[in-house]
């Protein structure tokens, strides 16, 4: 810096001196180059015959400035939070600061910033002496922004019947360490490219969380919600509940979700008392469409049936179970009875349901082991008589063999019956 002081005109004798040692005695002087120990006070004595007069001033020569903390290059993650300080010494201790560009950064003004950067910035930053505006100092420096590892997957279908099935693969290569996919609450999968199925109706919103292999971590959102909707719910239900050979047994659906819009029936054994002529029954199982399809069991045993209900969203489920037939095969079997002629319990006879004519025996012996009456006829019984006489009071003993309406369920009972006059 250039200092320059003139000594007024027309004296005599000029004499320059200065409280740091500087001496003078031209009227102008100058200091092409001013340096901090050049400062002080300078006082110029002017001569006029024997007429001296003085005048001083004072020149206050600052130190340059110069940084003593600036902001190093440095890497980061998209989102992390960065602190930049920077400081100046020297001069008058009054500094001014400007930040370049003042993306993420908010204010430009001011040694202390706060910068949150989505990516990478080259920051320019000038610090001036307040009292000497025209004098700045700068510096740069680099914020490198690694970005995480951004899926690029898509999903097929984002709705689908339950189980709706998927497969899931972030298409990030390499790039990423860990994959998390979040479908909310407990449905946390820490995977990648692997096949993943939502067993329960609703909507879900996937978040993608990423690490990758810089360090860096993000959470992305599928840019679409995915539905899965509820199957039917289906159970079956017969009455009666428990039948026999002889009953006509109803089958209904139960759905927990509705409406349905259609069921298929499926059976094996037994045939539909009304036939659906849209099927083929030769081929050992007849289907129906009938809401409630009835059928006749001739046999006992235990019968498979097969549902199929659909909903209105093409959601479907199957439902097999097993339809218990039990023979209606009843007896009773008295164990007295009053032959004395008033036509009440007047004969000792087989009685119940689901008995076969053909097989039946009955045979009566008396307490010695002497068989005294014998017969098949399902519907006649013992009157007491033996070759047309009456038997006496006492108990005699019945053998009887019986064989069910379907030709299964063959029993024979022992036992001793009262006769009574």
């Amino acid at each position: 810096m250039l200092f320059r002081s003139n000594g007024p005109p027309g004296a005599t004798g000029y004499t320059w001196t200065s409280s740091n040692g500087f001496t003078s005695n031209v009227k102008d002087i100058t200091i092409p180059v001013t340096q901090p120990s050049q400062s002080g006070t300078y006082t110029l004595n002017v001569s006029l015959g024997p007429c001296v007069t003085s005048a001083s001033t004072t020149i206050d020569i600052l130190t340059p400035i110069e940084f003593t903390l600036r902001p190093f290059d440095r890497t980061v993650c998209s989102g992390d939070t960065v602190y930049l300080d920077i400081a100046a010494s020297g001069g008058s201790q009054n500094y001014a600061y400007t930040w370049s560009p003042a993306v993420y950064i908010g204010n430009p003004i001011g040694p202390q910033k706060v910068a949150i950067p989505l990516s990478s910035v080259n920051y320019n930053v000038m610090a001036f002496d307040i009292a000497c505006p025209g004098y700045t100092i700068s510096h740069s420096f680099d914020v490198k922004v690694n970005q995480p590892p951004k899926p690029k997957f898509s999903i097929d279908k984002a709705y689908g019947c339950q189980p709706h099935c998927m497969f899931l693969n972030s298409k990030t290569g390499k790039e990423a360490a860990i994959v998390m996919y979040d479908f909310g609450g407990i449905r946390k999968i820490q995977q990648d490219s692997f096949q993943y199925c939502l067993d329960e109706p609703g909507v879900f919103a996937l978040k993608i969380a990423t690490t990758g292999t810089n360090g860096c971590s993000g959470v992305f959102d599928f840019p679409a919600s995915i539905e899965v909707y509820p199957n039917p719910g289906s159970s079956i239900t017969w009455t009666p509940e428990k039948p026999t050979t002889t009953d006509i047994v109803e089958f209904k659906p139960v759905h927990s979700v509705n409406p349905v819009i259609r069921n298929a029936w499926t059976f094996t054994g037994g045939s539909p008392t009304v036939l659906d002529t849209t099927y083929d029954y030769s081929v050992g199982f007849d289907t129906t469409n009938y809401m409630y399809p009835t059928r006749n069991y001739n046999l006992p045993g235990r019968y498979q049936v097969i549902l199929v209900s659909e909903n209105e969203n093409g959601c479907r489920d199957t439902v097999v179970d097993y339809v218990e037939v039990i023979d209606d095969f009843r007896v009773y079997i008295p164990n007295s009875f009053t032959p004395n002629g008033d036509q009440i319990n007047d004969m000792f006879k087989v009685t119940g349901s689901a008995i076969k004519s053909e097989g039946f025996l009955m045979e009566i012996f008396d307490r010695n082991g002497n068989r005294i009456y014998m017969t098949r006829d399902l519907e006649w019984g013992w009157n007491g008589l033996v070759a047309g006489n009456p038997m006496e009071e006492g108990t005699y003993i019945y053998k009887i063999k019986l064989v069910g309406m379907n030709g299964v369920g063959r029993r024979e009972y022992t036992g001793h019956v009262l006769l009574m006059k």
